[in-house]
């Protein structure tokens, strides 16, 4: 099943981080990817059924979501942001479906545009049952498009990400990509370059390098705030391979990903 354009899922060499895969792996990789979408699109088919036969939908508020992206050839690259190493965050691996239907309130069809985050349910389901989220949780709630009134756009939301040693900040227009303690940086005009193709974070432009410091002074700042120093990604050690190898357990007893071939 491929996208006539080439673009859902491109066929290009594997990423230069990443594990080396066939014409053939890339072949029965996407027979997996599709049949897992064909068995989850007819599993979530009978909830929906359930929920009718009940007479409980029109009242449910429906979330499908994920926890990260996939990349299915997508940059050279198949697996989530731990398909490369060091792991990246690229728009493939960092963005997740989202999915949202409440017959009772929310016109079918409609599509809210700007950037929204997963740190956002909270504030928005709690809004929704009267409540008030902790005030030190960050995310903006956006229950208003449960009440019929969708945004046209989300220009002053700015979306963070954490994966390991690397952190993300992406506005609509930017995305900085900074890995502690080792490189390499990242940061891409999105509105130029959609595909995050080229790397702009060497560039000499003193005027790119002085969005490079904004953004990353930003981001800093919103991880002091938000982060658990106990939990810092960014001290773990975290490893590539994706989810495209044998699943073991190192002497530590903790999962261990290793890659095609070991």
């Amino acid at each position: 099943m491929e996208n006539t354009k080439g673009n859902m899922t491109p066929d290009v060499p594997p990423h230069r981080w990443g594990t080396p895969y066939t014409g053939g792996d890339r072949k029965q990789r996407l027979r997996g990817y599709y049949a897992a979408i064909s068995a989850m699109d007819s599993d979530i088919g009978k909830l929906i059924d359930y929920l009718k036969g009940k007479g409980l939908w029109e009242d449910t508020i429906f979330i499908f979501t994920a926890d990260n992206g996939m990349s299915m050839g997508h940059h050279g690259i198949f697996g989530k942001g731990n398909g490369t190493f060091p792991v990246n965050l690229y728009d493939t691996a960092v963005k997740v479906p989202m999915l949202v239907t409440y017959p009772r309130g929310i016109r079918g069809g409609t599509v809210a545009r700007g950037l929204y985050s997963h740190y956002d349910l909270l504030p928005t389901i709690a809004g929704l049952m009267g409540e008030m989220p902790d005030a030190g949780c960050p995310g903006r709630s956006f229950q208003e498009i449960f009440q019929g009134q969708v945004p046209d756009g989300r220009d002053a939301v700015v979306v963070f990400d954490e994966y390991g040693p690397a952190r993300m900040i992406r506005t609509q227009a930017y995305k900085y990509i900074h890995r502690y303690p080792y490189g390499e940086n990242e940061f891409y005009d999105l509105a130029t370059d959609p595909g995050e193709e080229n790397n702009l974070a060497s560039s000499a432009d003193p005027r790119v390098q002085e969005k490079i410091s904004s953004l990353k002074n930003q981001m800093e700042q919103w991880f002091i705030q938000y982060s658990d120093p106990d939990r810092d990604g960014s001290r773990q050690a975290v490893y590539g391979s994706g989810q495209i190898g044998k699943v073991g357990r190192d002497g530590g007893g903790r999962k261990a990903f290793l890659s095609l071939g070991e």
